[in-house]
């Protein structure tokens, strides 16, 4: 289910939910929690909001900092207005650098997703675990669309 996920094939994703009773939270990876991935997740990443329908419908935790991460940062907004829906945590981090989605978004560059996150809530006064805020890091990166966005919501230039 991870492949047809990834593939945003709703027809294979669809056959393997009714037919094969795939699990939607099962992990790709074995003992290793900061590398498993989900057919969520994939979905998420690919960019198809009706794959995230599917597996929604059919259990799968929303509320995991991965899924709304990988959406963030592909820059697949659809993808997040789901997951947002469906009461993904907008302000979830990173167990390890304490990165969130609204950093992964401005960091990438993807003004859409900060736009989508920000109205949801996501707070620009977050830090990861060096310090940085997503408006370091999109500043950092070049993503002027974003700084703009940031600031306009009252992010600090001098934090």
């Amino acid at each position: 289910i991870h492949c047809a996920a990834a593939a945003g094939n709703l027809e294979a994703v669809d056959r393997l939910l009714r037919l094969g009773g795939a699990d939607v939270n099962a992990s790709t990876s074995q003992g290793d929690q900061f590398n498993e991935v989900t057919p969520f997740m994939c979905a998420a990443q690919a960019g198809t909001p009706e794959c995230i329908d599917r597996l929604l419908a059919a259990g799968a935790v929303v509320n995991s900092y991965d899924v709304l991460m990988c959406a963030a940062r592909a820059g697949n907004p659809e993808c997040i207005d789901r997951l947002l829906a469906a009461r993904a945590d907008v302000n979830s981090c990173d167990l390890l650098g304490g990165d969130t989605p609204l950093m992964a978004a401005a960091q990438a560059g993807n003004a859409k997703c900060v736009d989508r996150l920000l109205a949801a809530g996501a707070d620009v006064a977050v830090y990861d675990t060096v310090g940085r805020s997503a408006l370091i890091l999109a500043a950092g990166a070049g993503h002027l669309d974003c700084v703009n966005r940031l600031l306009a919501r009252g992010a600090d230039v001098n934090a």
